[in-house]
C-alpha cells in the first residue's frame, strides 16, 4: 500500500505578510513621484499654451497694422487721433484691443478673435503699442507688448514683438510726408 503524502503549508507558493508590505511600501514612495512628473508636465504644457496664444495674438495684430499702413503716403505718431489724417490705428484703452478709425466714421476693431476670458469676464489679453515714424527710412517701427489681464501690473508682459514697415508711397508730395515721431496712435493717409 501506498502512503500519500500530505501537502505542507509551507511548500504551498503564496506571499508572505512581509513581502505584501514590502510592495505596498514600495508603491507608496514610487505613486507620488509618478504623479509629480506628470503633474509637472501638465503644468508646462498649459504654459506653453498659453505663450503661444500670446504670441499668435501678437503676430495677428502685426499682420493687421502691416497691412493696413503698407500703403500711406503720410504718417506721424502721436497721442491722439486725428491732425489732418484720413485714419489712424491705435489700442482703446478701455479694452486693449486693436482699433482702426477712418475718415469720419467710427473705429472698428482691426480684426476679430475669440480669446480666453479670465475669472472677471474679461479678456485675457490686452495690447499696448509704440509706433516710431522715421521720415528719412521711409518706415514705421512699432512695438507690441501683449499683456495678460490675469497678472499684477508691472509683471503682466507676456510678449512681445517688435516690426517695422517700409512705406513706399511715403513723401509722394509736399503735402504728404511721414512725419519723425513717436507714440501710441500712428495717423496715417493713403494716397
Amino acid at each position: 500500500m501506498r502512503k500519500k503524502s500530505k501537502t505542507s503549508a509551507s511548500s504551498r507558493r503564496a506571499f508572505t505578510l512581509l513581502e505584501l508590505i514590502l510592495v505596498i511600501a514600495i508603491m507608496v514612495i514610487v505613486i507620488p513621484m509618478v504623479y509629480a512628473t506628470f503633474y509637472l508636465v501638465q503644468v508646462s504644457h498649459a504654459q506653453v499654451v498659453v505663450m503661444n496664444d500670446a504670441k499668435d495674438y501678437a503676430s495677428l495684430n502685426a499682420l493687421a497694422i502691416d497691412n493696413v499702413i503698407a500703403n500711406a503716403s503720410a504718417a506721424t505718431a502721436s497721442g491722439s487721433v486725428g491732425g489732418g489724417y484720413t485714419a489712424a490705428i491705435y489700442v482703446d484703452s478701455a479694452s486693449g484691443d486693436l482699433f482702426l478709425k477712418q475718415g469720419t466714421g467710427a473705429a472698428v476693431r482691426a480684426f476679430d478673435y475669440p480669446q480666453y476670458h479670465i475669472a472677471d469676464g474679461s479678456q485675457k489679453w490686452k495690447l499696448n503699442i509704440v509706433f516710431t515714424v522715421n521720415s528719412s527710412a521711409k518706415t514705421v517701427a512699432y512695438t507690441i507688448n501683449v499683456l495678460d489681464s490675469s497678472k499684477p501690473v508691472g509683471s503682466n508682459i507676456a510678449y512681445t514683438i517688435e516690426s517695422s514697415v517700409y512705406l513706399p508711397n511715403g513723401n509722394r508730395k509736399d503735402t504728404e510726408m511721414l512725419v519723425s515721431s513717436s507714440g501710441t496712435v500712428l495717423n496715417f493717409s493713403n494716397p
